[in-house]
């Protein structure tokens, strides 16, 4: 949830450019690789406002590994490759329910976001921010009770928790996501971005 504010700004200050004709922050969030921002704009000659995500971070992040970067940004353990011949993580030995619950939840719902950015439409709401439902819903629609369900045995938590971790996670991975395409971004290019990351999700679930 975003901590509401209002400051009105110019993108000029921000982005160098001039096509603006005003802008304001209307929620930002302090994350631990830097600041997320939610900006409402207005084009000139057009009276319709729009909105999309600002991310500034504090330094360059070199993890290009798209599970590694949320991982690392929500402070989780690291997570253990699966090994496709038992089908369990390689490590041996007793798993916190912290280690389990990242291990599960991270994959699947980067899967989902994979899945989800299989069409324009998809591609297109995560680049408008999203909506109203939450991104559990958007991504598992009537297959989200299974998936939280999965998760919470797995990690030994309660359902309500496996569900609100998970859509921390997802709300991470929006920014990643979000910001994966540089500047000028287009469904194609976020497509391309998560069509570069499917290997890295696939070798975790």
């Amino acid at each position: 949830v975003f901590k509401k504010r209002l400051y009105t700004i110019t993108l000029r200050e921000i982005f160098n450019r001039n096509i603006m004709h005003a802008a304001k922050i209307t929620g930002w969030e302090e994350r631990k690789f830097g600041k997320v921002f939610i900006i409402n704009y207005q084009p000139y000659n057009h009276r319709l406002w729009h909105s999309f995500i600002l991310v500034i971070r504090k330094k360059t992040i070199m993890i290009t590994n798209i599970v590694e970067l949320v991982q690392n940004d929500l402070g989780y353990p690291a997570i253990a490759k699966i090994d496709p011949n038992t089908q369990e993580t390689k490590e041996t030995g007793n798993r916190s329910s912290r280690e389990r619950l990242a291990q599960s939840a991270i994959p699947t719902v980067l899967a989902g976001f994979f899945n989800f950015t299989r069409t324009d439409k998809g591609s297109d709401y995560i680049l408008a921010g999203g909506g109203q439902k939450n991104w559990l819903d958007t991504l598992f629609e009537d297959k989200k009770e299974l998936a939280v369900e999965k998760i919470s045995h797995y990690a030994g938590i309660s359902m309500e928790d496996a569900a609100m971790q998970m859509e921390d996670i997802a709300r991470e991975a929006v920014l990643i996501i979000h910001e994966a395409p540089g500047e000028k971004p287009t469904a194609e290019k976020l497509r391309s971005y998560m069509n570069g990351q499917r290997h890295n999700i696939l070798v975790y679930l």
